[in-house]
Parts: structure tokens; C-alpha cells; sequence
């Protein structure tokens, strides 16, 4: 069996090498990420990753990129919840093996939450959120606090990417803004007015143009024929 394997993305336009704005507001959404988590003594890598996924070419896009990280985000946190406290109650970390095994496990039903839901998007997410919550844990902090502090990382990755996005000018609209001046610093040029003289000339009677109101002779002579009858 053959594979076709593209291992460049097509793209309709030839692509540019430029700074354009989406790459400045991902680069203001992590540092804004970071001073958040700098500011509340908390590791910030899960809302700079939050905020580096959430962010897209427009606003609209962002928006539904921001709730579908959202529901992805607190689907694998309910589950790492879970998870943690099975493993304080058991302590399977004593036997990693077994551990690494149920997070393992744990994936299916993830997977199918997010089926039942019609959110199959959102797998791969709440998966990441899952194991990030369920094997990083590196305090020995309450379960439902670790989990609670992850989840609001993610928030603040995406509450940044939001303002960021929709405080910011996006590309589409600043091509419109320079479409719209460019038609009107050249307006389009007037139509003629129609030259009414050519439909006059087309309908107009020369003199020697003559109406035949005699009428026809068989014509006569037929209706006579009919009236003696």
C-alpha cells in the first residue's frame, strides 16, 4: 500500500517571510502570561501555551478557538482531579508502572466525553490538560488545588489571547481599510451619457415615406359580393 505524504502544507498564495500582527500579539499574550504567573509565584507554562493555541488570524476565529480550549481544559481537569486523588488514596505512585498505566487508561474516556459532546476537536486538548495535571504534578499540594491552579493558567491564557486579539487591528480588517482607501483615491470613472439622436434617426419617417390607405380592390369587390348575397 502506498502512502502520499506531504510534508509541506499547500498554500494558495506563495508564502512571505515577515513579521506580520498575528506573531506581535502571541508574542504580547505570552509575556503578558508570564507576568501573570510571575506576579502569583505560579509556574506560567500553561498559559503561555494556553495563550500561544488560543491566538488565530482573527477575532472570530480566536473566540471559538477560546471556547473550545476552555471545555477541552476543564474535561481534563475533572479527569486529572479524579485521578489524583485515586492515587493519594492508593498511593500507585509507589508503583509507577501502574500509575503511568491508569493515565494511560484514562485517555479512553476522555476520548469518549468528547464524542458524546460532538467536540472530537477538543481530544487532543483535554488530553494534554489530563496528563499535564495527572503526572506533572511536581508539589505535594492538595489535588484539587494543583488542578484548580492549572485550569486558571489556562484561563489566563485565554482571557490574554481574547484582549489581545480583539484590542489589536487584524489583517483583514486593515485589508479592507486599504482597499476602501484605494477606491477612494480613484473613484471610477463616469459612464457617457446615452445618445438619444441614434434611436430618433431610427424612427423617424423621411418624406417620401408614404401610407397606402386605399384599400385593396379584390378586397371591395369581395365584400360588395357578400352584401348583394
Amino acid at each position: 500500500m502506498k502512502y502520499k505524504i506531504n510534508l509541506f502544507e499547500p498554500e494558495d498564495t506563495p508564502a512571505r517571510i515577515h513579521i506580520g500582527l498575528r506573531t506581535i500579539k502571541t508574542v504580547l499574550t505570552v509575556f503578558i502570561c508570564a507576568m501573570f504567573g510571575f506576579w502569583r509565584g505560579q509556574m506560567a507554562f500553561f498559559s503561555m501555551t494556553a495563550g500561544v493555541l488560543c491566538m488565530q488570524n482573527t477575532a472570530g476565529k480566536t473566540l471559538e478557538t477560546a471556547f473550545n480550549q476552555l471545555l477541552g481544559t476543564i474535561i481534563g481537569a475533572l479527569f486529572g482531579l479524579l485521578v489524583l486523588y485515586l492515587e493519594q488514596l492508593t498511593t500507585m505512585r509507589n508503583l509507577m508502572p501502574v500509575y503511568y498505566l491508569l493515565c494511560s487508561l484514562m485517555l479512553i474516556p476522555i476520548i469518549l466525553v468528547t464524542l458524546v459532546i460532538k467536540k472530537p476537536s477538543i481530544s487532543a486538548l483535554a488530553c494534554v490538560v489530563f496528563l499535564g495535571i495527572a503526572v506533572y504534578q511536581l508539589d505535594n499540594s492538595a489535588p484539587w488545588m494543583y488542578a484548580l491552579n492549572r485550569t486558571l493558567d489556562s484561563f489566563i491564557g485565554i482571557v490574554a489571547a481574547l484582549i489581545i486579539n480583539i484590542t489589536l487591528p487584524n489583517r483583514s480588517l486593515q485589508r479592507s481599510l486599504d482597499e476602501a482607501n484605494k477606491l477612494s483615491s480613484h473613484p471610477a470613472p463616469e459612464k457617457p451619457a446615452p445618445d438619444y439622436q441614434d434611436y430618433e434617426d431610427e424612427y423617424t419617417f423621411s418624406g417620401d415615406d408614404t401610407v397606402d390607405s386605399e384599400p385593396d380592390k379584390k378586397c371591395v369587390d369581395d365584400n360588395k359580393d357578400i352584401a348583394d348575397n
